[in-house]
């Protein structure tokens, strides 16, 4: 009944968008689910029926081929001790008269195609003729009529078929040693056919309740999936939410902050509470271009830049100069209110920075104006110093 009533309520007009999505989605996974059970059980059922039916057939023929072998010899034995021909025959036909022939029966021809012996007297000496039935082969694409056969005088056997509406039939002939004799046994399909019909039965019922599990199983598991990876996406959606409400919150500090500092002398010393000690601010850093000696403003650099122990001074224009100072050298002299030491290869400033980026789950990356020939990372134990920095 609740997968009833969820069914109804796919179609009902108050759902969400994304829920009728959601749903329509679980529907044709069912649909899918469903062809796909049935296309199996199909072919299952159709190859298993075939097998199943070849074998019976094939287990069939050989009792018949052991019937008719075992009658034959034992005519071979009586007409060894001396008895005569038509004793024999008259013994056999005494031994299979009225036998119940619905399901299998011995009878005897010789190698013109009549009827020699059968269970049904009024038979005898009735002929087979060329158009009377064909033996098929089993397993061989073979086929002959049952007339040929008989008078190959060969042990051969088959699928027997007439050309009216009669049952078809098992039959095997075996040849009577120093005789024209050929015992025939007989099996009659109907028998076969109704073990078939049981087996094919229980084939399809057994094969539609595990159709059925298998579909409700993976319908549950499809469903369990899928909520298990919607439940994480809204999760990473939230947390992505959050990372960005404090990006925007850190990109519009950067803002307010190198405001804040544009309106400060920052030819003067900083002002800051207890926690921040007063550092030694440069207004120029000295450097040399080839031979000349090059004097930098403070306000023209973007940032610091060490490589294979040189330290590169990238300014605001582009230019970029060698300086011999270490970065540790060189924090000390700037103003901490205007540079920032992101990591061991950068000191960046605050007018340089253009853009802070999340980076991994803790790290933080800043772009920078003119661009850095390394990316800028932050750490993460020195992203909540940055913040602080910023928060100044």
């Amino acid at each position: 009944m609740a997968l009833k009533n969820w069914f109804k309520s796919d179609i009902c007009p108050f759902d969400p968008p994304d829920e009728m999505k959601k749903k329509h989605l679980y529907i044709w996974t069912l649909l899918g689910l469903l062809v796909t059970v049935v296309a199996i059980i199909s072919v299952a059922e159709s190859y298993l029926f075939s097998s199943t039916r070849q074998r019976l057939l094939t287990a069939q023929l050989e009792t018949s081929k052991r019937e008719a072998r075992e009658v034959g010899r034992l005519l071979e034995e009586q007409l060894a001790d001396g008895s005569a021909p038509s004793a024999v025959t008259e013994n056999l036909q005494r031994s299979i008269e009225n036998t119940d022939s619905q399901s299998g029966f011995i009878c005897m021809y010789d190698t013109t195609g009549m009827e020699l012996c059968h269970p049904d007297r009024s038979r005898i000496g009735q002929m087979v003729t060329e158009g009377n039935s064909q033996v098929n082969g089993l397993g061989e694409n073979t086929s002959q009529s049952l007339f040929k056969v008989l008078m190959q005088g060969e042990a051969s056997g088959g699928l027997r078929t007439f050309g009216d509406k009669r049952e078809s039939e098992i039959i095997y002939v075996y040849p009577v040693q120093k005789t024209g004799w050929m015992v025939a046994a007989h099996a009659n399909l109907v028998a076969i056919n109704s073990q078939l019909d049981d087996l094919r039965n229980k084939f399809l019922f057994t094969h539609i309740i595990a159709g059925v599990l298998i579909i409700l199983f993976s319908f549950l598991l499809v469903r369990f999936i899928g909520g298990r990876y919607e439940t994480g996406l809204e999760t990473e959606k939230s947390q992505l939410q959050e990372d960005l409400r404090k990006l925007s919150l850190l990109n519009a500090d950067l803002v307010s902050y190198r405001e804040k500092i544009e309106r400060m002398d920052v030819t003067s010393e900083r002002e800051t509470d207890d926690s921040i000690e007063s550092t030694v601010n440069r207004k120029r850093i000295l450097t040399y271009w080839r031979d000349e000696l090059v004097s930098l403003t403070i306000e023209n650099i973007a940032f610091f830049y060490t490589q294979e122990s040189a330290t590169h001074i990238h300014c605001r224009d582009g230019k970029v100069y060698i300086h011999n100072d270490s970065l540790d050298d060189l924090m000390k002299q700037l103003n901490a209110a205007v540079f920032f030491r992101a990591n061991r290869q950068f000191i960046v400033s605050i007018h340089a920075i253009d853009k802070i980026y999340r980076y991994g789950k803790n790290q933080l990356k800043i772009t920078v104006i003119p661009d850095a020939p390394e990316v800028i990372l932050i750490s993460k134990n020195n992203a909540a110093t940055f913040k602080e920095w910023l928060n100044i």
